[in-house]
């Protein structure tokens, strides 16, 4: 296969930049869903709370498996300045240096329940798009803390192979799958968005769409829809697409109500159409705690949950270009005040 994007195209990570601003945060995500198992990985770096993050999030069977490593003094921390690779400990991602469009990811992770190890190629198979650049997000976009946000989607849709191990059984991974990176300045608790992703093949050709938008940010959000032949930008700030959640319930673990039913919808100034319904499959509820010593004010709740997604994206003249019907991830964000009172009935 021919090279999916030029290798200039590439950033890096911006870690030695930013570091020592102290709400500075930024990721590589990864997700794959196969008919056996559903994981997502997320590589961070961030200011000095904590300079180096790892998570692993296993759907298998009825369980979630979630293993955290915040490692504020980690032994080995390399984020590259001229592509997306790094380094933190025991886990990597590695650009191969030959071919820009194949990455080898590598790590393991261990709790007392529970020990996971991956060995991953992840080959992309759509075109990158290079997202937000530098959005203004949260209540105090100001200069006072420059609260901003970029997103950059590195494989729409990925061709991932390899291994995952969860506690000794050996999963053979042949699927797809998705990345994307974000960096920034926010703070966690005033960031809250809507975020939706799934890639699949129709007729035998691979599709993608994702969309993120934060809810309390007029303009703060795009949705796209990629295939090998053409790529389509929904812009929220010209109210191209929404977000509609139409079924709620309880969230257990953190007494939010969590969407399980959601409608994306958008409509291009160009003309083209999405018409998609996400479900929920299995919901999980990732409780992040407000950094010491202000831990007792506020978390910040992201709510997620693996979802099917089905409908459709229509050209300009109403016929359908590809069906959607496939797998993937939601999140919906939210900040829960005096955690502690809640956890005590109050």
């Amino acid at each position: 296969m021919g090279k999916i994007v030029d290798p200039t195209e590439f950033r890096g990570w911006k870690y030695h930049k930013y570091k020592n601003r102290f709400n500075y945060v930024e990721w590589v995500y990864m997700n794959l869903v196969q008919d056996d198992i559903a994981a997502i990985l997320t590589y961070g770096v961030a200011s000095e709370f904590a300079p180096g993050t790892v998570v692993a999030r296993i759907y298998v069977g009825d369980n979630v498996i979630d293993i955290r490593d915040y490692a504020k003094n980690p032994t080995i921390l390399d984020p590259s300045e001229d592509d997306s690779s790094i380094r933190i400990d025991d886990n990597s991602i590695l650009v191969n240096p030959l071919d820009k469009d194949r990455f080898y990811i590598k790590g393991r992770l261990a709790d007392s329940k529970h020990n996971l190890e991956w060995n991953l190629t992840y080959e992309r198979i759509l075109p990158q798009i290079n997202a937000m650049d530098a959005e203004p997000v949260g209540w105090f976009h100001n200069r006072l803390f420059s609260e901003w946000l970029s997103w950059q989607v590195k494989m729409p849709a990925a061709k991932i192979t390899g291994k995952l191990n969860v506690d000794g059984k050996e999963y053979d991974v042949n699927t797809l799958g998705y990345m994307d990176s974000n960096w920034g300045q926010w703070l966690i608790i005033d960031a809250h968005w809507n975020w939706l992703q799934t890639c699949g093949m129709h007729e035998g050709k691979p599709y993608s769409v994702a969309s993120v938008e934060v809810r309390n940010s007029p303009s703060c959000g795009d949705l796209y829809v990629a295939t090998k032949d053409k790529t389509l930008r929904f812009f929220k700030n010209k109210r191209e697409f929404e977000f509609r959640h139409k079924e709620w319930e309880e969230d257990k673990a953190t007494g939010h109500m969590r969407p399980t039913l959601t409608e994306l919808t958008g409509r291009s100034l160009e003309g083209y159409q999405v018409e998609l319904t996400a479900k929920n499959i299995m919901p999980y509820a990732l409780v992040q705690n407000f950094p010491a010593p202000f831990g007792w004010l506020a978390e910040w709740d992201m709510l997620e949950s693996l979802v099917k997604v089905e409908g459709v994206v229509k050209d300009p003249d109403g016929r359908v270009m590809f069906e959607v019907d496939s797998k993937g991830f939601k999140e919906y964000g939210t900040t829960g005040w005096i955690p502690g009172l809640r956890r005590i009935g109050l």
